[in-house]
């Protein structure tokens, strides 16, 4: 059903997503047309995954933790756009188990390695999205979102309005590996892959540093 809507709403959501600034969408040739496929984006913005959705020529699934899908509105939108809601702390619904039944019924499913919103500076990556794939079978398509920062981001909560690129990189091999060492390595590759994507984006600007993210001053409480 929500596959159903997802074609129903998703001209409106292309249009308010347009007004957010333009969307430049670069190496999608490198995503198979059918078949299990797993993504791997940066995140710093919670249009990140309609961002990827809306320029990938598969309908994707994403994952997110159930009090956001909880949310009546946001909730039924999410789930429209291919969300569907893990629990991290459960035994079932966990976010490596639905990745990985997504991928065995040939469904493109993308995953945040950083695990949340950072500030545009590339955190460490957690070592799921190398379990995932090596569970799967299936390598990592590494994904660079750039522009996304200045909405819905943690240093802009609201509307921004700038040049967004969507970048998708060719596939890399997960090697085997069974140690949280050899797990954590490979993830961090799979990070050092989005990066890289950066300099074959066109117009893509540089990463961010500590000094470029803006400082938020805090009233001292009266005693």
């Amino acid at each position: 059903m929500f596959r159903f809507l997802y074609w129903i709403l998703s001209p409106a959501l292309r249009l308010a997503l347009f007004l957010l600034g333009p969307v430049h969408v670069f190496g999608l040739e490198n995503v198979p047309k059918s078949g299990p496929v797993l993504l791997a984006a940066n995140h710093t913005s919670y249009l990140d995954p309609l961002v990827v959705g809306f320029r990938c020529p598969r309908y994707v699934h994403f994952l997110g933790t159930r009090d956001v899908f909880d949310r009546f509105l946001i909730g039924f939108l999410a789930r429209c756009m291919g969300g569907f809601p893990v629990d991290k702390a459960g035994m079932e619904n966990t976010p490596n188990r639905v990745s990985v039944r997504f991928l065995r019924y040939n469904e493109a499913v993308l995953i945040f390695p950083e695990g949340k919103r950072t500030r545009g500076i590339m955190a460490t990556a957690d070592s799921s999205i190398a379990q995932i794939a090596l569970k799967a079978g299936v390598p990592v398509h590494p994904v660079l979102i750039t522009g996304t920062h200045r909405s819905f981001s943690r240093d802009h909560p609201w509307f921004g309005h700038g040049k967004i690129t969507v970048t998708f990189g060719k596939p890399i091999e997960i090697a085997a590996a069974n140690d949280p060492i050899s797990l954590a390595h490979e993830a961090q590759r799979v990070m050092n892959a989005i990066e890289a994507l950066r300099a074959e984006t066109p117009g893509a600007p540089p990463p961010l540093r500590n000094r470029d993210l803006p400082v938020h001053k805090h009233r001292k409480r009266s005693r």
